[in-house]
């Protein structure tokens, strides 16, 4: 029996290492060895798996060389399958229907009143307090301020940020709701926006501008952005709701369609100074194609 043997090289290995037919007979049998060697069958099951660019349950469905693979991951992957084709059946026959499109629903957006928030420091030291102050209907004098980077746009820190005139926080209304609580049994028709909230435009219209250079030397100013949500922002669908809001405002000039995704549903801004109008579709299977599609409403 070889001490210095590593648990890898056993456990691909017993009959190797363990001479002693009863010893090796009960390592076998134990538990933590079985364990041990499922999860090793597994790890090699993800590799195969991997090269053969099986990286879904979609792909697995797909895939007809099931062989290849353990009976173990076999029955993990074709259960998981079955999970989760029984959630979407299961979602699919539950879903809540949706309210209708209301009318007035695009000059709702497009001219969602103001409010905010101020606070105004009291006192000194441990004694200070903030005492906030609701402008209910009007458009804070100004917003936060934010340094350049090299592809983004940056808080610029201090306390000075949140000292009026500048808001402590904004709110969007729109009195025929904003699309993402369309579908909800609660009406929502206020839109939250804070210093980080609004950055996300900057960085937007920062693009817009060409403010930032571009991702390649052949490239458009233009670039994918990818939001990773943080506490505050995405919870509300904030973020979505105020690029919905900005994005018809910018040069009316430039945007034909503003289209926004939620879930299976997808909604047209024809933008226009004739015809402004909202276009909305239901589980559109190919995003991208009805985004392109979309091009000829303008």
């Amino acid at each position: 029996m070889n001490e210095n043997v590593s648990i890898e090289n056993f456990v691909a290995q017993p009959r190797a290492f363990i001479e002693d037919g009863d010893v090796l007979g009960l390592i076998l049998a134990s538990p933590l060895f079985v364990a041990m060697e499922d999860a090793r069958r597994l790890r090699e099951d993800a590799r195969r798996l991997t090269e053969r660019r099986v990286a879904t349950l979609r792909d697995w469905k797909d895939f007809a060389d099931k062989r290849i693979v353990s009976d173990t991951a076999c029955v993990k992957l074709d259960a998981a399958l079955q999970q989760a084709e029984e959630e979407s059946t299961r979602r699919e026959n539950k879903e809540r229907p949706r309210r209708p499109l209301p009318e007035g629903f695009y000059e709702s957006v497009f001219n969602a009143t103001w409010s905010h928030v101020v606070g105004f420091p009291e006192g000194e030291g441990e004694n200070m307090v903030v005492r906030m102050e609701v402008r209910e209907g009007q458009r804070p004098q100004e917003l936060w301020e934010y340094t350049k980077a090299v592809r983004t746009f940056l808080p610029v820190e201090g306390e000075g940020q949140f000292h009026p005139p500048r808001p402590r926080l904004v709110i969007l209304s729109s009195e025929k709701l904003w699309p993402y609580s369309l579908g909800d049994t609660e009406r929502i028709a206020d839109c939250y926006i804070n210093i980080e909230v609004h950055r996300v435009w900057k960085i937007v219209e920062g693009d817009l501008e060409g403010v930032f250079p571009p991702p390649s030397r052949w490239a458009s100013n233009m670039r994918p952005r990818l939001l990773v949500g943080t506490p505050g922002m995405v919870r509300s669908m904030a973020v979505d709701s105020y690029l919905l809001y900005q994005l018809p405002r910018y040069d009316a000039g430039q945007f034909h369609v503003v289209v926004y995704c939620f879930g299976a549903s997808v909604f047209a801004f024809v933008v226009g100074r004739a015809t402004k109008t909202v276009s909305w579709r239901r589980d559109v299977g190919n995003t991208l194609a009805f985004v392109e599609a979309c091009g000829s409403l303008g």
